[in-house]
């Protein structure tokens, strides 16, 4: 099937009331999934996904009851999302993200990993704030939790917060985890959710014990990065800022409103 006929059969399936929209009971049967309790699965994703980029996430997935079956009215953009996290095993995900790369801001080979990329800053984001707070629950204070950030730095990299950003170029006030690949921010969340499930566990009460704590998981996430990759932490590559990747998500989003608008 050539391009020009995935388009084809993608518009086939729509509907329209003053915009384009697909039910997702269509859609899935369209991408080839026979059960549609298995396509929610990939409906959750998207809409996660949606959230985590700064979109209204029932704009895009808006809950309907046809004939009394609750389903979905999809936008364009939803359908993008979907197919970011669908099974790529199936033939038709592979040619509709084909066809809905057409409309899109971002390249169709990099769209699903820009995704998986904010997921995963989206987790270390809630895995910091829980280090935070089971360390401030176990005690320690204000004044000691740079510290505490910074030795989990240096167990992890071998180099304070500080100098790992002149390391890999991230300048002045830019915040580190937002230049991270999959990767490293995979294995950053898992050293804070770690070192505070280690505070928990051996219940540590003092700020040299947390320190040390930080430091020792830190070092531990280190071995594993270079074990597993063959690459030091540190030397792993920095990729586009992610506020830039979610401008481009939302750009794709305005891009595929005009179009169905237009229809």
């Amino acid at each position: 099937m050539d391009d020009q006929k995935d388009i084809i059969s993608l518009e086939n399936i729509a509907n329209e009331n003053g915009s384009r929209f697909w039910y997702a009971h269509d859609f899935a049967a369209y991408l080839g999934y026979k059960d549609f309790d298995s396509f929610m699965k990939v409906i959750r994703k998207a809409r996660a996904s949606s959230e985590q980029i700064g979109i209204d996430t029932d704009s895009e997935f808006r809950i309907e009851e046809i004939k009394g079956k609750r389903t979905f009215k999809l936008t364009r953009f939803a359908l993008f999302l979907c197919v970011a996290h669908a099974d790529d095993t199936k033939p038709m995900v592979s040619q509709a993200k084909v066809a809905l790369a057409k409309f899109a801001n971002i390249a169709l080979q990099s769209y699903s990993e820009h995704l998986e990329r904010i997921e995963g800053r989206h987790k270390l984001t809630h895995g910091e704030n829980y280090m935070g707070s089971v360390a401030k629950e176990h005690g320690l204070s204000q004044e000691k939790f740079g510290i505490f950030k910074n030795e989990g730095y240096r167990g992890m990299y071998n180099m304070a917060l500080g100098d790992l950003k002149k390391y890999k170029g991230v300048k002045g006030s830019e915040v580190l985890y937002d230049y991270m690949g999959i990767t490293e921010l995979a294995a950053n969340t898992f050293r804070v959710t770690q070192t505070a499930e280690s505070i928990r566990q051996k219940n540590i009460s003092t700020a040299k014990g947390m320190i040390d704590v930080a430091k020792s998981v830190g070092k531990e996430v280190r071995d594993m990065v270079i074990k597993n990759t063959g690459i030091p932490p540190e030397k792993l590559e920095t990729e586009p800022k992610i506020s830039m990747v979610k401008s481009k998500l939302k750009q794709t989003r305005k891009n595929m409103i005009e179009v169905d608008r237009k229809k």
